[in-house]
């Protein structure tokens, strides 16, 4: 990675942990075919920091303000306007994007070549206040016997921040209601069944002590951080992906950072298999 290939290399992106633009861009660079098939070609929207992490940020979908460079898809919007949504085509985009001061990457549940029909189902475990991480396993835990039960295989990642997140790969068959209502009911189904544990709407409310099994990530539109992603932590947390026979041993979800990431990609990819499986949703009672 060239300094020339950035603007102020030297910025401080990150102040308690140090990071500064340069040391960011050589992370996503180091392991680019890693991180790049959880980015590309899919429409996404970034968290800037254009000042740093501990100044104001902002999601950005549109790339308006931003380098021509920059790759983009025209998608149509909900008052029917065609606006173009930013793309990851190559190394390129993505080093366009940390210059910019992303900090953290967003990414569709469907491709741009086809982006009603996603390949891919999200479930977000999101504690409520005085929740222990320990539990957050354990629910994830049971959502993947009961997706087993419907023959479906699934992954799981850290957040970055609190929770865990299952991705469910998807032959591109399904649009995006079949998707949605399915995740709806097998998210409903686990409320009703551990109501002391889990709650499947958002109502804060109703939270205290229990984990949202968030299935709103299943819609046109929505996003969620993407793989090997960071995020705008005081520690540059990263969202990194396991492997089932792991989870008992992570201590919590911003245990990875770019402090200590190094060793763990070396390692053997928990996700090596995610793209080779192609599955279908069933209905289920």
């Amino acid at each position: 990675m060239k300094e020339l290939e950035l603007s102020h290399p030297d910025k401080i992106m990150y102040p308690k942990a140090k990071v500064t633009k340069l040391e960011l861009a050589e992370y996503y660079h180091r392991h680019i075919d890693l991180i790049l098939p959880h980015l590309i070609n899919r429409p996404l929207a970034i968290l800037r920091c254009p000042q740093g992490q501990d100044h104001p940020c902002f999601y950005q979908k549109h790339p308006d303000t931003l380098a021509k460079s920059i790759s983009s898809v025209e998608i149509k919007e909900k008052d029917g306007q065609k606006r173009p949504t930013m793309l990851i085509k190559k190394e390129q985009d993505l080093i366009h994007l940390l210059q910019f001061g992303a900090l953290e990457l967003h990414t569709w549940g469907s491709l741009a070549d086809n982006i009603d029909k996603p390949d891919r189902m999200v479930f977000d475990l999101d504690p409520g206040p005085h929740v222990e991480f320990t539990a957050i396993i354990e629910a994830a835990k049971v959502l993947k016997a009961g997706l087993e039960e419907l023959n479906l295989q699934s992954f799981v990642k850290t957040s970055g921040k609190k929770g865990l997140h299952i991705f469910v790969p998807l032959k591109r068959v399904h649009d995006w209601e079949t998707v949605k209502v399915f995740s709806k009911n097998m998210a409903d189904q686990m409320a009703e069944i551990a109501s002391n544990k889990f709650v499947s709407t958002i109502s804060k409310a109703k939270r205290e002590g229990k984990i949202l099994i968030d299935y709103l990530r299943n819609e046109r539109g929505a996003t969620c951080v993407a793989a090997y992603s960071t995020r705008a932590t005081d520690s540059a947390s990263i969202s990194v992906p396991l492997s089932w026979d792991e989870l008992d041993s992570i201590e919590a979800s911003n245990v990875f950072d770019l402090a200590n990431i190094e060793p763990r990609l070396n390692k053997n990819d928990p996700w090596a298999d995610y793209f080779r499986i192609k599955q279908t949703i069933k209905s289920f009672n």
